[in-house]
């Protein structure tokens, strides 16, 4: 034989409580921002020694507060620190010494520069990552240049690509 427990009846509703602090504003699951631009095309083009080429991404992806009004480039449209990636995976017809580099606005970002020795018609894949501060208005684009003249060869893989997300 058990105990029974015998219920009371539900009392009455209290006063409500006093309302909490607002939390901050999300992101989506914090990226502030996010673009990319790449190439899969097979193509060739010409690169003058010693002298800034951009490199052409004609693709593009998922766009998150950039867009993609100018040829070539990301335009940012929300001013912070961005992690960028970027990388090139090309031949050149003769042997050629390059150096693959960033530009916003025009204007060449310090610490992005990586080199190839590239060895005639040889893929020479060449990769970085920056975090560097961007302002609304900067146009991002991806640049070569060759110590002599050649031609660049993109094989029709992803050859090219040029990646931003904003971390703050």
């Amino acid at each position: 034989m058990g105990i029974q427990v015998l219920q009371g009846m539900i009392g009455p509703t209290g006063p409500q409580g006093i309302q909490g602090m607002q939390g901050p504003n999300g992101d989506s699951y914090g990226v502030g921002a996010y673009g990319e631009r790449y190439t899969r095309d097979s193509q060739r083009f010409n690169v003058t020694a010693d002298m800034d080429t951009i490199i052409p991404l004609e693709q593009t992806g998922t766009a998150f507060f950039v867009e993609y009004d100018t040829a070539y480039a990301i335009d940012i449209k929300k001013q912070g620190t961005y992690q960028i990636n970027y990388f090139l995976n090309a031949a050149t017809s003769t042997d050629a010494n390059f150096t693959i580099f960033l530009k916003a606005t025009d204007i060449k970002l310090p610490g992005t520069d990586i080199r190839c020795q590239a060895k005639a018609n040889t893929l020479c894949e060449v990769s970085g990552t920056a975090l560097l501060t961007l302002k609304e208005g900067d146009e991002l684009t991806l640049f070569i240049n060759s110590e002599q003249a050649t031609e660049l060869i993109l094989n029709g893989t992803t050859s090219a690509k040029l990646t931003t997300v904003k971390i703050d």
